[in-house]
């Protein structure tokens, strides 16, 4: 005999207070409605009959109210979702226990879709030790048959033969080469059928306003991708119209945050120009920054592609690598001559900010505490001192940034490596000094610690997926560029760097590479140089000078060794020079040594000199006399 509808209303209600970790939104099933229904018919309102083993029924109802949106919204789609089995044969396959190691932590499922900031989510988690599955961040472990079969499910043409396509395949394929992370468009689009899979996971729901997602729709070209909707089977943007696209949007939302224990879910929006806090994220998945991480910022304007009547032909790829430390960063002159130039000539533009976060910021020359004096002009003088710059941490640097521009922020603290002992006794004599075996030491960590970084950018980038970059600028920390520069050019694979401080090398300051591969080497070659093949960097060198071996020899006799063309970046195209902060007890100036107008073209320092004032040393250090001894630097605010 049939219970009573109020007996039934009651054991309705009983279930969702037992899942009270459930949390409908405002469209939750209605239970009066739920009540008289047969629970053994709940196939029919959220899926085949194999997926009621995958959730409870608080979940079956959320499931059951999505359907219904989707019916009023898109009645062909609904009819089909009716028929799927959540997981595939997941569940047939691998039980209870669907990870490939038992102990290990269920894996972490985006709920988000496109456009919302996956990308960034994905980058990260590999930052904090994830290893993260994203359509934009293919590797060679990528489990190509399983992601066919999704694509093919919806090129027949056929709703049912997508969805005995569907049905039948198995969902913990996406994990099998060892993704503990699922992220992107293909996590949205089968939420369901990942979380069917695993669904004790914890979720990530990124979002931005409907608003938004709706102009930068409008502004693209989205007729082939995907609607917002579980297992799409083929429907792209064509098939409906934006308005219910937005509605399919935000209905997708309210099913995750349905379906998903409130502690299981946490939810973002990546809003316009707006902060995401980072360290919240990496609590959630259960990590500790050492060092406060920016959450990166990587621009998804391309995913639409490009908007009607405007050109298709891809713009060229900049990447921008700066290292160093954060005491002694400047972004000010990076930012408006050579990151913002390059945005408004139509280039992609990627940052890698790849800083030493650590207190002590070390000066080789120059250090915190030297003094400096201004003659003015009523002959009374006005001391100034080297102090650290602006940037305390990355954050102070993420704001900095302008909106638009991609960046990541690297928190890498080098502690440098043991390099072979006969580059030591080069770093104690040159022509100028005889240094004491404790200062060369000094020295040689910093060499070292220089293209430990410059490799770590490499990485980064490649992180980015940015690695088929057209042009690369390495920028040191505190490089000041003293006009705008957009690179272009005919695509000559080599160096492109500056004539000047070359020091029997080649300037280790700044230096353009054009090509990926003369990036990838630049970046990355002089550590594994310096690390593994002394001898062949101490032959080149000695082959062609016998002067000391240092950082910009280091540069110069790598690139020789990699067949890469070194050729000038003149300072009518790029003048820059080395910038220290000095402050009077009141403000922050920043100062360019005087000896160093030999990089920047006379006009430009001409410029520089009208608008700034003449300090000189007061004192000289002597371990490097010859570099503070009258040290005169223009200081400007």
């Amino acid at each position: 005999m049939p219970p009573s509808p109020v007996r039934l209303a009651a054991f309705v209600v009983v279930v969702f207070a037992e899942s009270s970790n459930h949390h409908p939104p405002t469209g939750a099933p209605d239970l009066a409605g739920l009540a008289g229904k047969c629970l053994l018919q709940r196939s029919s309102d959220s899926g085949g009959p194999a997926a009621s083993r995958s959730f409870s029924d608080a979940q079956h109802g959320c499931i059951g109210t999505y359907l219904q949106k989707v019916e009023a919204l898109a009645p062909r789609s609904a009819s089909h979702l009716r028929q799927r089995r959540w997981g595939g044969r997941s569940r047939q396959r691998h039980g209870n226990s669907l990870l490939q190691a038992p102990t290990a932590a269920p894996p972490v499922l985006g709920a988000g879709f496109s456009s919302t900031g996956t990308m960034s989510l994905a980058l990260f988690m590999k930052q904090i030790g994830f290893k993260p599955h994203h359509p934009k961040h293919k590797s060679h472990e990528w489990p190509d048959a399983f992601w066919a079969q999704i694509v093919s499910a919806g090129s027949h043409g056929s709703l049912e033969t997508c969805n005995n396509i569907l049905n039948d395949l198995d969902f913990a394929q996406a994990f099998s080469a060892g993704f503990d992370s699922i992220l992107g468009a293909p996590a949205a689009h089968y939420f369901l059928d990942f979380y069917a899979v695993s669904p004790s996971s914890k979720v990530i729901l990124t979002t931005r306003p409907t608003e938004d997602w709706i102009l930068a729709s409008s502004h693209g070209r989205i007729e082939d991708l995907a609607v917002p909707l579980q297992s799409p089977c083929g429907a792209t943007h064509a098939d409906v119209d934006l308005k219910v696209a937005a509605q399919l949007w935000e209905a997708h939302h309210d099913l995750v945050r349905c379906v998903v224990p409130r502690q299981n879910l946490l939810e973002f929006s990546l809003s316009d120009g707006a902060m995401v806090d980072s360290a919240r994220i990496a609590q959630f998945l259960g990590r500790t920054l050492e060092w406060p991480i920016p959450f990166p910022r990587i621009g998804e304007s391309q995913e639409f592609g490009a908007a009607p009547g405007e050109s298709t032909t891809l713009p060229k790829k900049l990447a921008v690598c700066i290292t160093g430390q954060l005491g002694r960063l400047e972004l000010d002159s990076k930012i408006r001559n050579i990151i913002r130039p390059a945005m408004k000539a139509g280039m992609e533009v990627r940052v890698a900010l790849v800083m030493d976060p650590r207190a002590e910021t070390v000066y080789v020359h120059r250090p915190l505490g030297t003094l400096f004096t201004q003659i003015l002009e009523t002959g009374a003088n006005q001391s100034y001192k080297v102090v650290d710059g602006p940037f305390k941490n990355l954050w102070d640097a993420a704001n900095a940034m302008p909106h638009g521009v991609s960046v990541i922020f690297d928190p890498f603290a080098p502690e440098g490596f043991q390099v072979d002992d006969r580059y030591l006794p080069y770093q104690m004599y040159d022509k100028h000094n005889n240094y004491t075996e404790a200062y060369a030491r000094t020295r040689v960590k910093s060499h070292t610690r220089q293209w430990q970084a410059l490799d770590r950018c490499w990485d980064q980038l490649g992180q980015f997926g940015f690695e088929d970059m057209d042009y690369l600028l390495r920028i040191r920390d505190d490089d000041y560029i003293l006009n705008s520069f957009v690179p272009s050019g005919p695509a000559k694979r080599g160096l492109r760097v500056p004539p000047c401080m070359t020091c029997h090398g080649m300037n280790d300051r700044l230096a353009m590479a054009v090509g990926s591969d003369a990036a990838r080497l630049y970046l990355s070659s002089p550590l594994d140089k310096m690390r593994y093949h002394f001898g062949d960097v101490l032959a080149t060198h000695r082959a062609r000078t016998d002067e000391t071996l240092n950082p910009e020899s280091v540069q110069l006799d790598v690139a020789l060794l990699n067949n890469l063309s070194v050729d000038p970046l003149d300072a009518d195209s790029l003048s820059f020079a080395t910038a220290r902060y000095v402050s009077d007890g009141s403000q922050l100036f920043t100062c360019l040594p005087s000896y160093q107008r030999e990089c920047s073209a006379n006009a430009t320092w001409d410029r520089l000199m009208a608008r700034s004032f003449l300090v000189k040393a007061e004192q000289s250090w002597d371990a490097i006399t010859w570099h503070v001894n009258g040290t005169q630097m223009q200081c400007f605010t």
